[in-house]
């Protein structure tokens, strides 16, 4: 017998072996993708087109499989052929079995490749399927809608990759979260949002109706729940890198604000005011440039930049509110709110993409931002 065609007699079978293992391993694959699919299916609104796109991925692989079910029982006949007249099939045996490992590598590689794929897509999401806890209030039993619930998983979605360390550190504290609903008649017109003891009381119809942006509300207040769940605050005072962040934020906003106020007190020094009059006029003057250069304008309410607006009325304990603020009186009750909003609203304008307002946050306060990175790369 041709020595080289005896010696790949049990190298046909081994890979009759392989190939049985390579199409259960594709079988395999099909079911991870399907169980990725069931499981995108149980996240409700939001998913349905990554869903079917897993599927279509799964399909794929199944007929990989079935493919090298074909090829198995070719090989098998091969085999068959062998063992029947092995004058007719040595001289195409050897050959024909490297041409079928070739080609179920190809497969294998496909495979993996369309598993790995549809898996990446599926990861991000498979993780959080529910981005919040949903609790009713006690007094209204009000839930969600399905559109207010689509509009911040949306958000949470599309956060933009340089900032997933922010979207890390929401996941951290997911499943401490508890949100309640309310109306604006339930609490005589008030639609304030607020957060206390790990719950956040929102008003949804406010937030899918949000000047800043809908969904802001939302990643506004959670914000505050990292700063408790954190443990940043201690008697209502700063701690640690949130102190640092506290100094550094008063320190570049403040100076932000003391270049206007000196620009124009030395203008109204010139126009020979003095005094009471002087301050007057500076603290005028200043208000209408801090608005000009926070809205892009000296007479219109825009609702742009509302967070660095709402930073420099907390800095500058009202004293100025280009736009978006609190009332009289808020930072004079706790000074600790001013690096408490200031974190929720940079952290809100991460998680919404709001690339606008992050440029004047990092314009304004560079070394704050740098810290408030810090802060989240520590915490994630």
């Amino acid at each position: 017998m041709d020595e080289r065609f005896s010696i790949n007699i049990p190298l046909a079978k081994n890979d009759l072996t392989k190939l049985e293992h390579i199409e259960n391993m594709l079988k395999g694959y099909k079911d991870s993708i399907y169980a990725v699919s069931n499981t995108l299916d149980s996240m409700g609104p939001g998913t349905h087109e990554l869903r079917h796109s897993i599927e279509k991925d799964a399909e794929s692989v199944r007929n990989v499989a079935k493919t090298t079910h074909k090829m198995k029982e070719s090989l098998e006949d091969i085999i068959r052929l062998y063992e029947l007249s092995e004058a007719k099939v040595k001289g195409d045996c050897v050959q024909g079995i490297a041409v079928v490992v070739d080609k179920v590598k190809d497969i294998i590689n496909d495979g993996k490749e369309m598993f790995e794929n549809a898996l990446e897509k599926g990861q991000d999401k498979s993780n959080h399927y529910v981005i919040f806890n949903e609790i009713e209030d006690e007094n209204t039993r009000y839930g969600f809608s399905s559109s207010y619930k689509e509009t911040i998983q949306k958000l949470y979605d599309d956060v933009p990759k340089e900032y997933s360390g922010t979207r890390d550190l929401y996941d951290k504290h997911i499943k401490n979260l508890k949100v309640a609903t309310f109306k604006s008649e339930d609490r005589d017109g008030n639609s304030s949002p607020y957060e206390s003891g790990g719950v956040l009381y929102l008003n949804e119809e406010a937030d899918l109706d949000n000047l800043r942006g809908n969904g802001t509300t939302f990643f506004h207040e959670y914000g505050h729940f990292i700063v408790n769940q954190e443990g940043w605050l201690n008697d209502n005072k700063a701690t640690g890198t949130f102190k640092e962040f506290e100094d550094s934020l008063r320190k570049e906003v403040g100076q932000y604000i003391k270049r206007y106020e000196d620009q124009y007190r030395e203008e109204g020094i010139s126009k020979g005011f003095s005094g009471l009059m002087l301050d007057k006029y500076m603290e005028a003057k200043t208000s209408a440039a801090l608005k000009k250069d926070i809205l892009g304008s000296d007479n219109k309410y825009t609702h742009v930049n509302d967070g660095v607006s709402d930073i420099i009325n907390g800095v500058s304990n009202s004293k100025y509110r280009p736009d978006y603020g609190h009332n009289d009186g808020y930072w004079e009750e706790n000074q600790a709110r001013v690096p408490n909003e200031a974190f929720a609203n940079i952290f809100a304008a991460q998680m919404t993409g709001d690339e606008v307002e992050l440029a004047k946050i990092r314009e304004i306060m560079p070394e704050t931002y740098e810290i408030y990175l810090k802060m989240v790369r520590e915490a994630a």
